[in-house]
């Protein structure tokens, strides 16, 4: 049976640089190296992980904040138009 780990982020990061080497699965937030017991995990294979699910995490949240600042902006545009239309609408008068 292979060793269970429970990253924080499945990531295809962690698919291209380690699944060459191991049988590996990643299932939600869990990651399953077939063919490895969970000894040979903590003992050879934990530190490559970390490192792995370190830069995934770190690029997921790089990610993140990237569609944080894009949906902002889109949310900030219409507001700006709004504006826009307010004022040019004070500026016709009906005499």
């Amino acid at each position: 049976m292979g060793g269970l780990l429970s990253p924080r982020v499945g990531s295809s990061i962690l698919l291209d640089v380690v699944a060459p080497f191991w049988d590996i699965q990643v299932a939600g937030d869990r990651i399953w190296l077939n063919g490895t017991t969970i000894d040979e995990v903590e003992v050879a294979h934990k530190a490559t992980l970390q490192l792995v699910l370190d830069e995934t995490n770190r690029e997921y949240g790089e990610y993140l904040s990237e569609q944080n600042l894009k949906q902002e902006g889109e949310l900030a545009e219409p507001k700006s138009s709004q504006v826009q239309v307010r004022e040019a609408a004070r500026k016709i008068k009906f005499d």
